[in-house]
């Protein structure tokens, strides 16, 4: 009688064995590489923050009552490149103060600072521009994919609104208009 519920024993422990080795071998599960994912992503969305050469091109431009209008992207953007910044509005259809039809500002960054929150895997940004215009203060919300919602606030109670991706500087197609 031992002998049988020997040779079960070994058997069962042996299939739960190789049940194991097939297991480890196997391809990371589809939530595993979404996460992998997002935190390649989140840390290159990083680098590129924290390197201030980057441009948000904005899709839509909203104001703070939650009203939103589609743009081109080219023409609607907020450009950093190390200590400047540039903001601009435009539109394909009619002529402004800048040729593109809206408003650039040119001028310098102050007071960023930049948080990362690993566990949400989002960054934050709030920073200031002086410029011949006025003093602009824009909040900056990154999600890891690398879309962004900008909150623009300048010399008036007014808030403008830009939502879009973030670009390296370099790698960005945008058109900046005349402006101060």
């Amino acid at each position: 009688m031992k002998t049988p519920g020997l040779i079960i024993a070994t058997i069962l422990l042996t299939t739960g064995l190789f049940a194991q080795e097939a297991n480890s071998n196997q391809q990371p599960s589809k939530k595993e590489r979404r996460k992998a994912e997002i935190e390649a992503n989140f840390q290159k969305t990083t680098g590129i923050l924290a390197s201030r050469q980057f441009v948000i091109e904005a899709d839509w431009l909203g104001n703070g009552k939650g009203d939103r209008i589609s743009v081109p992207s080219n023409l609607n953007f907020i450009s950093v490149d190390s200590s400047n910044a540039v903001i601009q509005t435009g539109n394909n259809s009619r002529m402004g103060l800048n040729g593109v039809g809206g408003i650039t500002a040119r001028g310098t960054l102050s007071g960023w600072v930049m948080n990362s929150f690993e566990k949400r895997k989002t960054n934050s940004i709030k920073l200031n521009v002086l410029s011949p215009n006025g003093i602009y203060t824009i909040f900056l919300d990154v999600e890891a994919s690398g879309y962004a919602t900008a909150t623009l606030s300048g010399n008036t109670s007014g808030r403008l609104l830009f939502y879009g991706k973030i670009v390296p500087l370099g790698q960005s197609g945008t058109y900046t208009g005349s402006g101060y």
